[in-house]
């Protein structure tokens, strides 16, 4: 499904999800009944339907059978969707807590590939809990277990890890040079021509350059932001512009705030609450640290710079 919608061919994805459904109506096949509903999350996954992809992962993983026999990869790619769908609607005390189960399942099963992506995801959800140290052993200790050769989603990922942390402890020039540094590998290792890894990777670029200051770097990301397809790129775009002091930089976050609180992206619509009040809204900050920002003024370095 979600391949045909990268290619702008949506309708037809949907049809194929619709009849593989069917097919393991038929067939009382769980397998294939469950991976029907992963599929379909990651479908929703590339239009920001955040809320749906945790539904549709959770009704997959309720079909999959978890001490069955060949059905590891389809429990582990669910489980990644709803993690990654949790991250993005901020509730990151729910991540931490679920990839945590998860990494331990992978490590008693000798699951390589889990080990390596929900230690990922713990790693990141320690920089809001502000665990920065054990949150880069964690970015560390995942791509020791990975290959070496080219440049994977998995190298990324722990980069965003280590970049966040960086901004975090306000270490922006490390946070700059890290980027610098495997910005042309991330390109060539193909991860902006997939809009999830893009749209991380463009915003990782956009808080690295409002850290700096350097606010036409970051204003050249928010054009590319604003070109996506998917919905939540847009709303990005227009916090990016109100803090690189762009013209009606309230409007902007009155825009951003209606945009994020639409999709369900909780934690994006508290930060944004903030920077209106200059750090005044506790209501915002209580919110924040329920998430799992346990400082919002630090978390705001990296997360709203």
């Amino acid at each position: 499904g979600g391949f045909h919608r990268l290619l702008g061919r949506a309708a037809i994805g949907e049809r194929y999800l619709l009849e593989a459904r069917a097919i393991a109506e038929a067939l009382a096949d769980a397998q294939m009944m469950g991976l029907s509903h992963v599929c379909s999350a990651a479908d929703a996954m590339l239009t920001g339907e955040w809320r749906e992809v945790v539904s549709r992962t959770q009704r997959g993983l309720r079909v999959l059978p978890a001490r069955s026999i060949g059905v590891t990869w389809e429990r582990v790619l669910g489980a990644c969707f709803e993690l990654a769908a949790l991250d993005q609607i901020g509730d990151l005390r729910e991540v931490e807590r679920r990839a945590r189960e998860h990494l331990h399942d992978a490590e008693a099963r000798g699951d390589l590939y889990g080990q390596v992506v929900f230690q990922q995801f713990v790693g990141q959800s320690l920089v809001a809990a502000g665990d920065t140290a054990v949150a880069r052993e964690h970015a560390a200790a995942s791509l020791s277990r990975w290959t070496r050769g080219g440049y994977t989603v998995q190298h990324f990922y722990a980069l965003r890890i280590a970049i966040s942390c960086d901004l975090y402890d306000g270490d922006v020039t490390a946070a700059r040079e890290r980027l610098q540094d495997e910005w042309r590998s991330v390109e060539a290792g193909g991860l902006l021509r997939n809009p999830i890894s893009r749209i991380d990777a463009l915003l990782l670029r956009a808080r690295c350059a409002l850290a700096a200051g350097q606010r036409r770097e970051a204003l050249v990301v928010a054009r590319r932001l604003a070109g996506e397809a998917r919905a939540d790129g847009k709303v990005h775009a227009c916090w990016i512009r109100a803090r690189a002091g762009g013209r009606d930089g309230a409007a902007l976050l009155g825009e951003a705030l209606r945009g994020f609180e639409a999709r369900g992206m909780m934690l994006c619509a508290a930060a944004i609450e903030r920077l209106r009040s200059a750090g005044r809204d506790e209501a915002a900050d209580r919110t924040l640290a329920r998430l799992g920002a346990r400082d919002p003024e630090r978390w705001m370095r990296y997360f709203m710079p």
